[in-house]
């Protein structure tokens, strides 16, 4: 298994100098595109392009706060307008962390997640869950999602091997040069 390293970054990175980063080892970013249904990224476009110019590969993450399929087709499609034409070669990720989502029932949740990922992935892009382990044991049917990869977020030395996870984020506290706020 290779390892590559990567960053997340959001508008509230602020500027990143995208040559530093790809100076200090990073190989790849994964770029907050929106957020429900009305937010977008202001960002999204400028990190996407600066970070392909400096040879980082790029993908993008959509934070949603659905709580029926309905409102998860609504967000997809808001994400899906923000991100055509994007040259990307990583996975756009569905992040499944908003405190008012994890309030749902296992089964709804998973149809809302299932929802959002099965519309996008139809759209003709390769699809990630984000999610932590309370999140994946707790919220969501892994026989259900596991169709779709895994971006993992576990803050530890070693990630845990209860779920297969495609891409492990190791920190929220991590420091990037070229990014004033960043995390690894």
């Amino acid at each position: 298994m290779s390892t590559r390293k990567g960053i997340d970054v959001y508008n509230g990175t602020g500027n990143v100098d995208w040559n530093l980063v790809k100076e200090a080892g990073y190989d790849f970013t994964m770029i907050k595109a929106s957020e429900g249904y009305t937010l977008a990224d202001k960002r999204m476009s400028e990190n996407l392009t600066n970070a392909a110019v400096a040879g980082l590969h790029t993908g993008v993450y959509h934070w949603t706060h659905a709580v029926t399929t309905e409102e998860a087709a609504r967000e997809a499609t808001h994400f899906l307008n923000l991100v055509r034409g994007c040259k990307m070669e990583y996975p756009v990720a569905l992040d499944v962390e908003q405190d008012t989502i994890l309030r749902l029932p296992r089964d709804r949740l998973t149809d809302v997640v299932m929802a959002w990922c099965r519309q996008v992935a139809n759209a003709g892009y390769y699809v990630a869950i984000y999610a932590n382990l309370n999140v994946l044991r707790n919220h969501l049917d892994w026989s259900r999602i596991k169709e779709f990869d895994l971006w993992l977020a576990q803050y530890n030395t070693q990630m845990s091997s209860e779920f297969p996870a495609s891409f492990w984020q190791y920190t929220d506290k991590g420091r990037v040069p070229g990014v004033k706020n960043g995390t690894g």
